[in-house]
């Protein structure tokens, strides 16, 4: 039995990133939501706390424009990052700081969240250009 890893790693990355993306979800949530939104405000991100980041989902559309919107919104998990090291240690909303698991898996899934938006990226592009040439 010989696995077709031009047909494997597609469904590999695309359930890596789903579950990134729950994890990354999960984590941020945990942290106070105020942080996020005055944060989002001044760097010029849309005001909605979790909508920018997440809409790097439109990555699995096959638009070449979705995709490369839907990367460039996931990029802005890069300025959650910088205010996450900047704040250590983190208050969460309503029930005192963050625990060192927690901050560690919020760093975690933000970096796991960049590194695997950017690997899907670039197979979705691979894909789109090969599909565009036949």
């Amino acid at each position: 039995m010989e696995v077709d890893m031009k047909k494997v790693l597609p469904w590999v990355i695309s359930c890596t990133f789903l579950i990134v993306y729950v994890w990354l979800m999960k984590t941020l949530s945990l942290w106070g939501l105020e942080y996020i939104v005055v944060f989002s405000f001044f760097a010029f991100v849309p005001l909605i706390p979790f909508l920018a980041p997440f809409l790097g989902i439109l990555m699995f559309f096959n638009n070449k424009k979705l995709v490369i919107t839907g990367y460039l919104l996931s990029l802005t998990t890069g300025i959650y990052l910088v205010n996450a090291l900047r704040s250590y240690p983190i208050r969460i909303y309503m029930s005192g700081e963050m625990t060192d698991e927690q901050y560690l898996s919020l760093i975690l899934s933000l970096v796991s969240y960049l590194l695997i938006s950017t690997v899907c990226f670039i197979c979705r592009m691979k894909m789109l250009k090969h599909h565009s040439v036949r």
